[in-house]
Order: structure tokens, then sequence, then C-alpha cells
């Protein structure tokens, strides 16, 4: 969707790639903030925050799903792009189970047995994240389907009463975006 007059352009790419990379953004400042404001953590307690962000809200998973699907998002339409929003708590299962696993290989390398826990620790937290995810994945596909609703009919409306004006009368788009003061007419990109 692309409103003339206005400056902004949203396209289904961009509103899924934006909804994809806002988590990513706003989690980790977030974490940092609780950790820092009262009562702070200690000194010896920031080795326990970092494996907690990174394993246990799954930071460092998130970004690795949300670069793959940023590029995956890419080549697909529509509808496949909605239908991966719907699979999308599935398949970040996989990137978050990937990242425990990896880290308890490493402690495993370091010597502790503790590594062996670790990677099977992050299957205590399905059940919890897939509802939390399957929550957002619904509400971002509800969110889209207004916008697009709100937005997408006065375009096609307002579009389909410029090419018929301009049948009628020989004025362009451009012109009748002019006459009508550049706020109304939108049109689809």
């Amino acid at each position: 969707m692309r409103f003339l007059g206005v400056g902004c352009k949203m396209t289904y790419l961009s509103y899924f790639k934006g909804a994809l990379w806002v988590p990513a953004i706003i989690l980790p400042p977030l974490l940092v903030a609780d950790a820092l404001l009262p009562p702070a953590i200690t000194f010896g307690e920031w080795e326990q925050f970092f494996p907690m962000c990174v394993l246990v809200f799954g930071v460092a998973a998130y970004f690795v799903f949300a670069l793959w699907a940023s590029r995956t998002v890419n080549r697909k339409t529509e509808t496949e792009v909605a239908r991966l929003v719907g699979w999308a708590p599935i398949i970040f299962m996989i990137f978050y189970g990937v990242s425990w696993i990896l880290y308890g290989f490493i402690y495993l390398i370091g010597g502790k047995v503790a590594g062996f826990g670790l990677m099977v620790c992050w299957l205590a937290f399905i059940s919890c994240l897939l509802l939390v995810e399957c929550f957002f994945s619904i509400v971002i596909i509800v969110v889209y389907l207004a916008v697009r609703k709100f937005f997408d009919e006065p375009c096609r409306t307002v579009q389909a009463s410029a090419m018929h004006h301009e049948k009628r009368t020989g004025l362009s788009l451009l012109t009748l975006f002019m006459l009508r003061g550049g706020h109304e007419l939108c049109t689809k990109s």
C-alpha cells in the first residue's frame, strides 16, 4: 500500500519485517535496563545474566531467526508470508533448541558435565514459549488484516474513481491527485 501525499509507504514485506525486528530491537535494552535498575545485579551475577538472556529469553536465537526470516520473506508472496507467520512459533523452536544444544556442547568441551543438562533443559520452556509465540503471531496477523482493510479498501475506491475520472475527462491520475489536495489519493504499489 502506498499513500501519496503522506510520504508513507507500507507493503506487506515492510510490515512483516518490521513486526519481525521489533522484538529483536526492544528486548535486549529492556533486559539490560531491568538488570541495572534497583535492585541492580552485582558483578558476580552478570555471569549468570548473559546465559539467561541468551538462552532462556532466546535473544541470540531470535536474532538468527530474524535474519533467516528476513531473507526468506523476500522471495514469498503475501499469502506465503502470512502462512510463514503462522508457522513461525514452530520454526523458531528449532533456532531456540540449537542455541541451547550448542551452549551445552561448549560446557561439555570445557569439561563441565552440566552441559548434558543444558542440552535438554530447553525442552522445559517449549510450552510457555509456544503459547506466547502463537499469541503474538495471531496479533501480528490480525493487526495486518485490520490495517489492510482500513487502508487498502479506500485505496481501491479512490483508484477506481481516478481511472473512471481519467477516462471521462482525460485528466491523469497525477492531475487528479493535485486537484484533490494530495492527501486523499493513494495508489497500490
